[in-house]
């Protein structure tokens, strides 16, 4: 008698990286459960009152806990990919307020095992991306994902009868229907197309695929509390010539140094999110960011 498959819901399945999580479950053999994010807004509050908001939250909405009572493992692929956002109600409800909710309601519906896809944004220009609880936001979109990783652990931590919590951390995923993909491509195949120096820092640019293989790994493996999307192999020389159909200029380091740090003191002086957005894009396309992923649960640098 064959075991019968695992139950995956996926929260935010018709999504960009809901879609592809969920076609990796099925070619897996997976059984997957389609399930629509509720819309919910966030406002500041102290972290306790936030688990207070999120409990009521949940328990007022049964259909919700209906939908995910039989399954496995619940992923939460919803949110608002918008690093360029202003500080909104929007925003925190989807990428801090909501997490919580969903896990919540996971723990109602008897659900043993709960992930979560944040995004390395949470470490900000961080060297090297590491699997541990530290955040460093540097925007308003950077802050929301790093409250709804920590509303998360520290609702886990509280209670252990919550299901057995695993936190996915993207890397800067790309596909040509995005339109942070489209910029790239504009930039790659510009003048202004360039590498400091030799340009031999390992990108953390990343594939749709490879994100949900990742994802699909942490789901169905060991849990480990925190993963960051293992680096690809690329640098960033590798991923401007990829994405531009050209080897990019390589220009001196201090003239790459030079520009950033008057774009950073600007952002900061301006405190405008999409000049700061702007700013840590270049940063990373010249000069990448190392990773230490957690892999069967032993962190290894990359």
């Amino acid at each position: 008698m064959s075991a019968r498959p695992v139950v995956v819901a996926v929260v935010g399945a018709s999504g960009f990286v809901g879609a592809a999580i969920a076609e990796a479950f099925r070619d897996g053999g997976q059984e997957v459960v389609s399930i629509v994010a509720p819309r919910i807004l966030g406002e500041s509050r102290p972290l306790s009152e936030h688990i207070a908001v999120a409990e009521s939250l949940a328990l007022s909405r049964p259909t919700l806990i209906s939908s995910l009572r039989g399954a496995d493992v619940v992923i939460n692929a919803a949110g608002l990919a918008r690093p360029d956002s202003q500080a909104t109600s929007a925003l925190f409800g989807a990428n801090a307020l909501l997490p919580l909710v969903l896990f919540i309601a996971a723990k109602l519906a008897g659900v043993r095992r709960f992930v979560h896809i944040s995004s390395i944004a949470v470490q900000g220009n961080h060297n090297p991306l590491d699997a541990s609880r530290r955040v460093f936001p540097f925007s308003p979109y950077s802050e929301s994902k790093a409250m709804g990783e920590t509303l998360l652990l520290k609702a886990a931590d509280s209670d252990t009868q919550l299901p057995k919590l695993s936190i996915v951390r993207a890397s800067s995923v790309h596909d040509e229907t995005r339109e942070t993909t489209q910029r790239l491509i504009s930039f790659a195949r510009s003048p202004f197309a360039s590498v400091p120096g030799r340009g031999l820092s390992p990108s953390p640019v990343s594939s749709l695929n490879g994100l949900a293989v990742c994802v699909a790994g942490v789901a169905l493996g060991e849990p480990s509390e925190i993963t960051v999307q293992p680096w690809e192999g690329e640098t960033v020389f590798d991923v401007l010539a990829r994405y531009g159909g050209k080897p990019p200029r390589r220009l001196p380091a201090w003239v790459c140094r030079t520009v950033l740090t008057v774009a950073n003191r600007v952002a900061r002086w301006t405190n405008n999110s999409a000049f700061q957005g702007s700013a840590r894009r270049l940063e990373v396309l010249w000069y990448g960011q190392s990773i230490v992923a957690v892999s069967d649960g032993e962190a290894q640098e990359q």
